[in-house]
């Protein structure tokens, strides 16, 4: 099936709840003269939805991670494996610079986070079994340092604590382990956290040391805090099982919220974070007949996603609402 990326905006939204209080997206916002927060969260209603931009030339089945906010790394998972940069300008994507042939492995079998604007990870699994770690110096890319053989590895999929560390989910061991790259060779740091009897799980990264699981099999959504040696859950987990996701995919907008897609409904979805609690917002993008496979943020307000073929580009604009009840005053 085709692999298409889509852009969607959620452009940030000041509006006015009274003729004295703004509110902010990020659930902060001053009165003339007192701080207030939501005690509960926005809920993000679309207002109008609209293509935009030129659709680009089918680039297969694979990957991205977002290097920019926008510009992406995209690594091909299928017949001729490749690792490319490419570019939004607004209007198109661009292939920017030459793509890099990698060894053949395993459809779906790797994952890619970014670790700075020019470097990426790659974790790949059947037939390679190795973290590594490549570079692109505006024309081509180029593996740096050694790899490292994690031979368990088979559907792993990783996300970026900071520029020197990730932390990777390993489908076969169902552990999730933190690793820190030193310019040469990656080692691993502290201990994994068994994941239990999950499928397919899909990690991001709210900040340098929390992370966000989420199992494709029971649909529960969960955060964890590493603390240097061990992954410890943070807050409550959140039970989407009524969504009925298959392969589902997320990415933080911001320290508080996801951005949350799966290949089966073909909705986009927006959920908040408290430190504690998790809420769904009411806002759901229905995405037509797509195949969502891999979901990336260009910032707080725009997602990438791919999706069966081609680059193809959205625009969303919302309405912000409050739910009760409402505002609490510091």
């Amino acid at each position: 099936m085709p692999a298409p990326i889509t852009v969607l905006d959620f452009p940030e939204v000041t509006d006015t709840l009274t003729d004295d209080i703004l509110y902010l997206i990020r659930g902060l916002g001053l009165t003339r003269d007192k701080k207030i927060e939501y005690s509960n969260f926005i809920n993000r209603i679309p207002v109008f939805i609209n293509d935009y931009g030129t659709a680009s030339s089918f680039l297969g089945s694979g990957y991205l991670s977002t290097l920019s906010s926008n510009s992406i790394a995209f690594v091909r998972s299928i017949a001729t494996v490749t690792l490319s940069k490419y570019l939004f300008d607004g209007d198109s994507w661009s292939l920017v610079g030459n793509s890099l042939n990698l060894p053949s492995f395993t459809d779906n079998v790797v994952g890619i986070t970014t670790l700075s604007p020019t470097r990426v990870a790659l974790a790949i699994g059947n037939g390679i079994f190795e973290l590594q770690t490549y570079d692109f110096d505006g024309t081509d890319w180029s593996q740096t340092g050694n790899g490292l053989s994690i031979s368990s590895l088979f559907r792993p999929n990783l996300t970026t604590l900071n520029s020197n560390r990730v932390c990777v989910y390993d489908d076969s061991a169902n552990t999730i382990q933190t690793y820190d790259f030193d310019g040469t060779d990656w080692s691993v740091v502290g201990n994994s956290l068994a994941m239990g009897s999950v499928s397919e799980v899909n990690v991001c990264t709210l900040s340098s040391t929390q992370v966000v699981t989420i199992d494709g099999g029971t649909n529960i959504l969960q955060a964890h805090t590493f603390n240097g040696t061990d992954y410890i859950a943070l807050g409550n987990p959140l039970d989407l099982s009524s969504l009925s996701l298959s392969s589902p995919n997320i990415s933080s907008l911001n320290a508080y919220t996801l951005a949350l897609t799966d290949s089966s409904t073909d909705f986009l979805r927006v959920i908040f974070f408290d430190g504690t609690d998790w809420v769904l917002s009411e806002f759901a993008l229905k995405i037509a007949s797509a195949s969502i496979t891999s979901l990336g943020s260009f910032s707080s307000n725009r997602v990438c996603i791919v999706d069966n073929g081609v680059l193809k580009n959205y625009f969303a604009t919302f309405e912000e609402k409050v739910s009760p009840p409402g505002l609490k005053v510091l």
